[in-house]
């Protein structure tokens, strides 16, 4: 009797040794999924662009003229880091290089009264309640899509208007190449 109770506390034993192996190897180990899970959350500007801007909440798509070459398709802010902005437009398929190369694009950013202490000291100066952010980019093609982008510093999260345009990429003489195209109230 005394060797079938040592047998049987031993296999107790090992059962209980192979459990705990199991634990420790799954706590160092995370599964397949879980890895997945965590890679899938990190989406950052790359990701957005390969995906036309379908998981930034605040993407609007307008589908409008700013030039007889140029169209924008939507747009979007992609947060950066705290108070650090990207602005991606989408363009259309047919744009180039040397289209774009043409151009400055004329960026004005309207705040509500109660965000004009946010504005940069020049506008301030002028008395304005809005933001020039003019940008001279480089086209960018993710997933056969068309992108400009503009890195920016924002502390205002809403706009009255944001307002698209372009001019010579020479300066601005007092006129604007094709349409300016006007969004209005826009949240971060």
């Amino acid at each position: 009797m005394k060797v079938k109770t040592i047998i049987y506390i031993i296999c107790i034993a090992f059962v209980f040794y192979s459990c705990n192996e199991n634990k420790k190897t799954e706590k160092a180990e995370p599964s397949k999924k879980e890895s997945e899970v965590k890679e899938s959350e990190v989406k950052d500007l790359d990701y957005h662009l390969s995906n036309s801007l379908s998981d930034i909440e605040n993407d609007i798509f307008i589908y409008n003229q700013l030039s007889d070459d140029v169209i924008l398709n939507g747009f979007a802010f992609y947060k950066n880091e705290e108070n650090d902005y990207t602005l991606i437009m989408q363009l259309n398929d047919e744009v180039t290089e040397d289209i774009i190369k043409q151009y400055t694009f004329g960026l004005e950013l309207h705040v509500y009264e109660k965000d004009k202490q946010y504005l940069l000291p020049y506008s301030k100066s002028k008395n304005r309640l809005y933001d020039l952010r003019p940008f001279k980019p480089e086209l960018i093609i993710a997933n056969g899509h068309k992108y400009v982008t503009s890195r920016m510093k924002l502390k205002m999260r809403s706009f009255y208007k944001i307002v698209f345009y372009l001019y010579p990429r020479s300066g601005y003489a007092g006129k604007i190449l094709g349409n300016k195209l006007k969004q209005i109230d826009y949240n971060l």
